[in-house]
């Protein structure tokens, strides 16, 4: 094993005694002592812990990733693979009527998830395209820019631009959605490590998430 795997393996068993592993299983009170000339009280159950939140509840766009497409160091953390949200706006640059043609903006957010405090950065080569799924038809592609990252919440800059989108002559809504993203992040600290979040057509993660939904105003 390498050195700077040795040392992940350290800090990440370190940060994870320190965090602690919670439990969902209900507890069981102890009974009670009894009074003079009473009865014995009798302790109540516990209530049952709550499950992990899902990171991608209510954002228009999630890149699944299974364990199998993650660093085998990194994988060891992670049983359940990782889960990304993508929160993205898509804004008309003007009215969006049913069988017109409109620019729409998009801006995203990313936010990858470590199991410790990290430093590292988006390389060359991440992207993301966005479609009409619905009401409509056009293809956004943005470049997401390079840049620093730092934390254990890693908020990544997903880039922005605006392309023209054509609504159907029946639509009442026009939806747009993230098609497919390659994320490139290269951990620096605490060791060495690459790790892709390829949702592409031929990448190992997917794209789950509804999109974002712009109504559409009927044709005069």
């Amino acid at each position: 094993m390498k050195i700077e795997q040795i040392a992940l393996l350290a800090l990440l068993v370190g940060a994870l005694t320190m965090v602690g592993c919670g439990s969902d299983s209900s507890s069981t009170g102890t009974g009670g002592t009894g009074g003079s000339a009473g009865t014995a009280g009798m302790g109540g159950g516990g209530t049952g812990g709550s499950g992990p939140v899902d990171p991608c509840m209510g954002i228009p766009a999630c890149i699944v990733c299974g364990q199998d497409a993650i660093p085998p160091d990194l994988a060891l953390f992670l049983p359940d693979g990782i889960r990304t949200p993508v929160a993205f706006t898509a804004t008309p640059g003007g009215a969006v009527v049913q069988g017109g043609t409109v620019s729409i903006a998009v801006a995203a957010e990313i936010v990858v998830s470590l199991p410790i405090m990290a430093q590292g950065s988006i390389n060359e080569g991440s992207t993301s395209t966005y479609v009409a799924t619905a009401g409509g038809d056009g293809t956004l592609d943005i470049v997401i820019p390079e840049q620093m990252l730092a934390g254990q919440d890693l908020v990544i800059d997903g880039g922005s631009g605006s392309a023209d989108f054509t609504v159907d002559n029946d639509a009442t809504e026009l939806v747009i959605g993230l098609d497919s993203i390659v994320v490139n992040l290269s951990v620096t600290s605490p060791a060495m490590l690459d790790l892709t979040l390829d949702a592409s057509e031929t990448g190992d993660c997917t794209v789950e998430g509804d999109g974002v939904t712009i109504p559409v105003e009927p044709a005069q």
